[in-house]
């Protein structure tokens, strides 16, 4: 057997490795190859780093000098009332502190204009007012001096019928301090005269020790003054046989005011109706305010600043 030197020996040791590292290479291509071109290794994710947002300061404002003027609100128009309110009263202290002939003419040009809308003014409130019976004072009481007689005629004759009425449903009480007060003497003489026209009892009560025989039931106070709030003599009280009292009067009082007052206690008193109260005025009844029922009323028509809504709502109220 040949024996193989050192070197030799070495020399084919690395072929043989070169030979055996180089097998699985050539078969790995091989292999590669025969898989097909659609097949491939997915490459490596290379994760990208986020940008960083930079903001930019803001910039300072400017700062001026010069403030901002407010925007001027309009005025009235010219002429109108508003205008002449806030304008003339400037050209009249002018003519009077400067009475220029100019200062002078402007103020009475603008004196001149405000006196001939003042009587248009006037003129078209007669033909409305004239137009509408709602508005006519001359349909509530007749200017006309033979209509307003005959009203004043039935108006008296209603109320004494309904004077004798009430004498029936109580009394008058007459508060008085004795005979030493001659405005008590005088006040009683009116109500006795009211007594015998109509036959209503009196009932004289001394706030006084001094009860004077003035030929009507005169009694001394027990307590009834202080009860009814009376503090000045004479005072007039109309008292119902049914509990109810209303006064008449703080003070004298004239025969006529007294009847009338008489009447409209009894009104309130519920001793006569609204109607038989109105029938003892000599002037028609008056448009009757009833501030819940108008709202309401003026509610439905439409807004409270709608002019057209607000007359509406008067004019169905009054025809009611």
């Amino acid at each position: 057997m040949t024996c193989l030197s050192r070197g030799h020996r070495s020399f084919l040791a690395a072929v043989g490795l070169s030979l055996t590292a180089a097998v699985p290479s050539a078969w790995a291509s091989d292999y590669a190859a025969r898989r097909g071109w659609f097949f491939y290794l997915e490459p490596p994710v290379v994760e990208e780093e986020e940008p960083i947002l930079v903001v930019p300061e803001p910039e300072p404002p400017l700062v001026t000098n010069q403030a901002e003027e407010p925007a001027k609100a309009a005025g009235p128009p010219a002429f109108s009332t508003a205008w002449l309110r806030e304008f003339y009263p400037k050209v009249r202290d002018r003519a009077i502190d400067d009475p220029t002939p100019e200062n002078v003419r402007a103020e009475r040009y603008l004196t001149r204009l405000m006196l001939d809308r003042a009587e248009h003014f006037a003129l078209a409130t007669a033909k409305v007012v004239q137009e509408d019976p709602r508005l006519d004072e001359n349909v509530r009481r007749p200017t006309m001096p033979a209509f307003s007689s005959s009203m004043d005629i039935d108006a008296a004759v209603a109320r004494d019928a309904l004077s004798v009425k009430l004498a029936d449903e109580g009394e008058l009480w007459m508060f008085h301090e004795g005979a030493a007060c001659r405005p008590c003497v005088q006040q009683l003489g009116i109500l006795k005269s009211f007594q015998a026209r109509i036959g209503i009892g009196i009932r004289a009560i001394s706030l006084t020790d001094d009860v004077p025989d003035w030929g009507v039931l005169s009694v001394r106070d027990g307590g009834q003054a202080r009860a009814l709030g009376v503090e000045v003599a004479p005072t007039t009280l109309f008292a119902s046989r049914y509990g109810g009292i209303s006064v008449i009067s703080h003070g004298p009082v004239a025969q006529d005011v007294l009847q009338m007052r008489l009447i409209e206690a009894g009104g309130e008193l519920g001793l006569l109706t609204q109607q038989e109260v109105v029938s003892a005025r000599a002037v028609r009844p008056a448009l009757p305010v009833d501030m819940t029922t108008m709202a309401a009323q003026l509610e439905a028509l439409g807004e409270p600043d709608d002019v057209d809504a607000v007359v509406a709502a008067i004019s169905q109220w009054s025809d009611e």
